[in-house]
């Protein structure tokens, strides 16, 4: 080379850097010893290193994706900033070079921030060596810098979070601090500027000062206080199960330190979910439940007096207290979860936007929810990224989540190889585009720094955050279970681990905050505390709720007989004018000519005809409650116009965005009608309307499936919660499911609800079960749900065909003043009349079938009655109709699912009890499809054989007969 214009062409590739680098130290010590063109070079470039101050204020020039490609190439970041020279030719070679050294500098720190994880110190076992910088692309040579630059005075500023770092070497120090240290970072999926300059900021600019915020001698005390009771009860109750938090102890202090700051921000309550592990310790010093309430479940003297109460297992159970921290006071409200890991997710989720709802905090600050997950269920259980979903979704949105991963690198028995691809179990968090720190769970001031920058986001953002605290579990899965069996090299390693309590405060010591006496008798005073808590746990006996110590708890004896009579109708005038307002649409609204029609012989229908069909009745329930001040919440799949096109609760215009909802436009004082699409989810969703209903039970929460097999995506939530969750933790809801069900030639799918399922679980007066046949039966159990105060779960059979059928029409007068929800309806045709020789009980749409076939055939002699609600069972009123008809000699229950399904196992008993207190010789048999193992057939012609059977069998005495 003998000429600057020779330097212009080629000093920006990465193999010549060293190159210059090497000259440009010549010329220093030298410069006759490099050629003339190279003396004019440096002597310009050391002229204007004092003139240049480079300041980047354009964040974005510092993504890492938009150069991570060229980065890769054999060219490294000579390569990635090529093409930039050629706007620089006209330059002096001295600014040239400054630009480039500027350059080179701010990708160092863009791949730091990207890579940096890559070589973080996350595993205190030590166990997963972190990458090297070569390995990660950190090396200095992959940025054309060398050792030579690393104490070089920087003559510009490299970046104005590093606006005081004054050479290379400082700058990767610092680098190296924040991103490779005990804390890593995952923001590169990220997608919003915004979140991604204050992400970094925060870290780059205000992290390094968070130590000074920490309360040091209150952390130490919460460690003692977890580990203390770890081990206290590891001592007491020698082998019981209690999922312990040891080695992952700053897990626990950081949702601790995260419920501190919520007091901070002036949070009003808190909503917790997780599952068993360190569930006793968050109990206690989290919830504020007792110690000595605790410590009685382990020795077996709880003793609850009521039939209907079950308990739970002490891992599993909830409870809502007051924490107290130091500025204030907070609720806390630990949500009970059962062993199917993930399961509470959506239902805290759900809770925390009811709760936000109902203070009307539409920017969803004053609420919020933690949730604490393992690392082998993060990754594998499908409901969190059901869950994850809902969390950026408009309707399902609680303003933000914090999540914890208690990462003891272990899932029960598999190694994290087994139970997750890649280096981190929080790839499905970035569908969500949530921000993720890594963190050594051994390092519990990095813990609380990140639960700092997390909960700042969350207010912000008001987006989910997750920290993922690398940790371990000092005992097995549980303290039952030997983990040297199948995992001796790390639980070699965690014999000989000191705890985190210990080496924090080793750390303290060493760093003079505390003596280790202090430390000492902070651990005395706690061991004196909880010898206290002991002996009164000797006499403690519980009251209900076992859950909660703010509300009284009273289980519900659900009389079926008086419940059915609960006077849920309106006056005529009122239906007539809601029904008005629901189908009269503003003029400059431009709705779908065929909606116009529909909404125009809807009003005239139940104006002029005063006659009511099925989505009309709907909508009147909906429209009453309203106007009584009753908050609505409607979602399913499809719920906004209705899988079969029936609700159109959302008009939308057919010129622009527009839309208009007629229940929310009845009057000015009306409460809120919410109504939303779900996304193609059922465990979460439900899980979510579950957790919502929870809240108040003087609003109609509803999930509709768009089929009721779909039903079964979400039966965990169904059999773990709905079901069962009174008698095991005292939790009440009121939620409602419609279920589409009927045999319509539609296949195997999409024409059972499976109802046999929901009536196994029915007993102890826990659900209602229904399968309403009119649209006066559906008005009134709509009602009924909020008007009864009786709060039980309500599980709809809800139509299809019967939506348009012809003869499913209720009058006006059907649900005025004075009328309720019949459990059962007995024969309405006036002309069946005289010697009733059989009796034919059936449910839902086949009702219609059999009514149509026994006009046809003019058959006189055989009543139908109809069964509208299956549980709580109506014996009194069943019992009552039938002894009208003395002679009968036959009853026959018909349905249309296989014997194996459908009602019959369930109703059978009821109705040989019934038959046989009557003391009369009468035969029971049933009629209907043969045991199958599909719900239904999947060709139409052989779907309407078997239909035309079962009617024609369920009215002949001598053919088909199945007992």
């Amino acid at each position: 080379m003998s000429s600057c214009n020779s330097v212009n062409q080629s000093f920006l590739f990465r193999q010549n850097a060293e190159y210059i680098e090497h000259l440009y130290q010549k010329y220093l010590k030298n410069p006759a010893s490099v050629d003339s063109g190279w003396i004019t070079f440096f002597q310009e470039y050391y002229r204007n290193e004092c003139e240049h101050h480079i300041v980047v204020t354009n964040k974005s020039e510092l993504n890492y994706n938009n150069f991570s490609c060229k980065l890769a190439s054999n060219n490294g970041v000579g390569s990635a900033i090529s093409s930039t020279t050629n706007k620089l030719d006209d330059l002096d070679s001295n600014k040239q070079l400054i630009k480039l050294k500027q350059l080179q500098i701010q990708q160092l720190i863009a791949v730091y921030r990207a890579n940096g994880h890559l070589c973080a110190k996350l595993d205190p076992l030590n166990l997963q060596e972190p990458k090297t910088k070569e390995q990660a692309h950190l090396s200095l040579n992959y940025f054309g810098l060398s050792e030579f630059d690393l104490d070089k005075n920087f003559h510009f500023t490299p970046h104005e979070n590093f606006a005081q770092v004054s050479n290379l070497r400082t700058l990767i120090s610092q680098l190296e601090q924040i991103y490779c240290g005990n804390i890593a970072v995952e923001f590169n999926h990220l997608t919003d500027r915004d979140e991604i300059d204050w992400l970094y900021d925060q870290l780059e600019q205000v992290s390094l000062n968070l130590n000074d915020n920490i309360d040091r001698k209150l952390l130490l005390k919460n460690l003692i206080s977890i580990t203390g009771f770890e081990e206290f009860l590891h001592t007491k109750f020698v082998g019981a199960k209690r999922f312990s938090i040891q080695g992952a102890e700053a897990s626990i202090a950081a949702v601790i330190a995260a419920i501190e700051q919520a007091i901070d921000y002036c949070i009003k309550e808190v909503v917790i979910g997780m599952a068993h592990r360190g569930r006793l310790v968050t109990l206690a010093e989290v919830a504020k439940k007792p110690h000595y309430a605790i410590i009685s479940e382990f020795m077996n003297e709880v003793h609850i007096n009521d039939k209907n109460i079950s308990g739970d297992v002490k891992y599993h159970m909830g409870y809502s207290g007051v924490y107290t921290g130091k500025n204030n006071n907070i609720k806390i409200s630990l949500t009970p979860n059962p062993s199917h890991l993930e399961a509470v997710n959506s239902v805290v989720a759900g809770k925390v936007r009811a709760k936000q709802d109902d203070l009307k905090d539409i920017e969803r600050k004053q609420v919020m929810g933690i949730l604490i997950h393992g690392d082998a269920a993060f990754s594998g259980q499908g409901v969190v990224a059901e869950s994850l979903l809902l969390s950026a979704l408009k309707s399902y949105t609680a303003g933000g989540i914090l999540h914890y991963i208690i990462n003891n690198q272990i899932g029960f028995t598999a190694n994290t190889d087994e139970i997750y691809p890649g280096q981190y179990t929080t790839e499905v968090a970035k569908t969500i585009k949530a921000p993720i720190f890594h963190v050594n769970g051994d390092d519990p001031e990095s813990v609380l720094k990140v639960t700092a920058v997390a909960m700042a986001y969350r207010q912000k953002f008001a987006k989910d955050v997750v920290i993922d605290i690398i940790c371990y579990r000092k005992y097995g899965h549980n303290e039952g279970d030997e983990p040297m069996f199948t995992q001796a090299s790390m639980y070699n390693v965690i014999k000989n681990k000191v705890s985190v309590t210990e080496l924090y405060a080793q750390n303290l010591d060493n760093q003079k905050f505390i003596l280790e006496s202090d430390y000492q008798d902070m651990k005395n005073q706690f061991k004196n505390f909880l010898n206290e808590q002991f002996e009164l746990a000797k006499t403690y006996q519980p009251t209900l709720p076992l859950n909660d110590n703010n509300n009284t708890y009273q289980t519900a004896e659900i009389n079926s007989e008086e419940y059915g009579k609960i006077l849920t109708g309106v006056k005529k005038e009122i239906l007539l004018a809601l029904n008005h307002k629901l189908c009269t649409i503003p003029s400059e609204f431009a709705v779908h000519s065929r909606l116009k029609k529909i909404l125009s012989d809807r009003l005239n229908k139940v104006a002029t005809n005063e006659q009511v069909d099925w989505a009309t009745a709907e909508q009147l329930a909906f429209a009453s409650l309203l106007i009584e001040k009753i908050p609505i919440r409607l979602t399913g799949q499809d719920a906004i116009r209705g899988t079969f096109s029936h609700r159109h609760a959302v008009l939308y215009s057919q010129l622009n965005q527009s839309n208009y909802i007629p229940l929310n436009n009845l009057s000015s004082d009306q409460a809120y009608f919410q109504v939303a699409n779900s996304p193609l989810s059922e465990y979460a969703v439900l899980g979510f309307e579950y957790g919502y209903s929870l809240v108040n039970s003087m609003q109609l929460v509803i999930w509709e499936a768009q089929f009721g097999d779909f039903a079964n995506g979400a039966q965990i939530i169904f059999d773990q919660f709905i079901s069962s969750a009174e008698t095991k933790w005292q939790m009440k809801s009121n939620i409602v499911l419609l279920l589409p069900h009927g045999y319509e030639g539609q296949g195997p799918e999409h024409s059972s609800a499976r109802i046999e399922r929901y009536l196994q679980l029915a007993v102890n007066n826990n659900i209602q079960v229904v399968y309403p046949t009119t649209p006066a039966s559906f008005f009134h159990l709509l009602r009924r749900q909020i008007i009864g105060k009786i709060f039980k779960p309500l599980i709809v059979m809800s139509p299809k065909s019967l939506l348009r059928h012809k003869l499913v029409l209720s009058s006006l007068t059907d649900l005025g003043p004075q009328s309720y929800f019949q459990a059962i309806i007995d024969e309405i045709d006036p002309s069946i009349q005289g010697k009733i020789k059989k009796v034919i009980i059936c449910s839902g749409k086949l009702f219609y079938d059999l009514y149509e076939f026994r006009n046809k055939n003019k058959i006189t002699n055989v009543a139908i009655i109809r069964i509208e609600q299956y549980f709580p069972f109506p014996t009194d009123s069943l019992s009552t109709i039938l002894s009208k008809y003395s002679v009968c000699d036959e009853i026959i229950w018909c349905q249309e699912e296989p014997q194996n399904m459908g009602a019959w196992t369930f109703i059978k008993p009821y109705l040989e009890d019934i038959i046989d207190k009557a003391k009369k010789h009468i035969k029971l048999k049933y009629i209907g499809r043969d045991s199958a193992s599909a719900p239904a057939v999947g060709y139409n012609n052989l779907h309407n054989k078997q239909q035309q059977e079962l009617i024609r069998c369920a009215f002949s005495i001598d053919i088909g007969e199945r007992t």
